[in-house]
């Protein structure tokens, strides 16, 4: 292994001088300037924004649940307004919630199942940092029957 001599030593701080300049935490990191006023809005132009706290400045959110019946009625349930959403309902019924931006909403729900009739709940204001619960809407047993063939396409019933 070879010794490091004094030379060696006069180099390397020699370099660090050079290479530094006589840096100092004042001139390596910047300050911020003390006539700018400091407000939760205002940001200094010395340190980093911080992107999280303007987008939750911005933008709100809240949530819907509430519960579809019947459970065969398969609904879809569909939110248009301050944002268009498609909202899940797992098998028993329930809507689960979802963040939803604050604002209007206008909930549609349709059932999958052609039976039941669809529903309409207009003006539903959802508010950021809360759950919105529509209760349980119970769809309507709308199919009248009638008119079509119920055995098959085409088969006449025999006797």
């Amino acid at each position: 292994m070879k010794k490091i001599t004094l030379m060696h030593w006069m180099v390397i701080v020699i370099f660090c001088i050079a290479v530094c300049g006589g840096c100092t935490k004042d001139n390596v990191i910047p300050q911020p300037d003390s006539n700018l006023s400091h407000t939760s809005k205002k940001k200094s132009l010395g340190k980093a924004p911080n992107f999280a706290d303007i987008y939750t400045d911005i933008q709100k959110f809240g949530s819907i649940t509430g519960t579809i019946l019947p459970i065969d009625a398969e609904a879809k349930v569909y939110l248009s307004g301050a944002a268009s959403i498609e909202l899940i309902v797992d098998s028993t019924g329930m809507i689960l919630p979802k963040q939803l931006p604050e604002g209007e909403y206008t909930v549609d729900i349709a059932p999958a199942n052609y039976y039941y009739s669809s529903y309409t709940i207009s003006n539903v204001f959802v508010y950021s940092d809360s759950v919105l619960n529509l209760g349980t809407v119970t769809l309507e047993y709308a199919y009248y029957g009638g008119g079509g063939c119920e055995i098959g396409w085409g088969r006449q019933k025999t006797k």
